[in-house]
């Protein structure tokens, strides 16, 4: 979850950053400050979260139910159809295989 009130060119210098590591603590980050998603520019979530039975698509449903105008995009190596974003995830961002040849060292 990325949240700032001076807009996306200040994200180069300035962000808060929110960060919970599975869909309940996000849950409880918006408990304790209910007007978070309010505050938010974007939510970023992967699809999939080990200590959670919950997925992204979740968490995207969770935020546009809040906030249907704010993008959720959602980080994933799997394929999904567009009937499977439908009310909320707005853009899948693919993950890139890991290719060690392009480290440095």
């Amino acid at each position: 979850m990325v949240a700032h009130s001076k807009g996306v060119d200040a994200l180069q210098n300035e962000a808060i950053v929110h960060v919970a590591d599975s869909p309940e603590a996000m849950a409880d980050k918006i408990a304790l400050d209910p007007q978070l998603l309010e505050r938010l520019i974007c939510v970023v979530t992967d699809y999939h979260y080990d200590n959670s039975l919950k997925n992204g698509m979740d968490v995207g449903a969770v935020v546009k139910q809040v906030r249907p105008d704010l993008q959720v995009l959602l980080i994933s190596d799997d394929s999904f159809n567009a009937s499977d974003m439908i009310g909320g995830i707005d853009r899948v961002i693919r993950k890139e295989p890991l290719n060690l040849a392009g480290l440095t060292t």
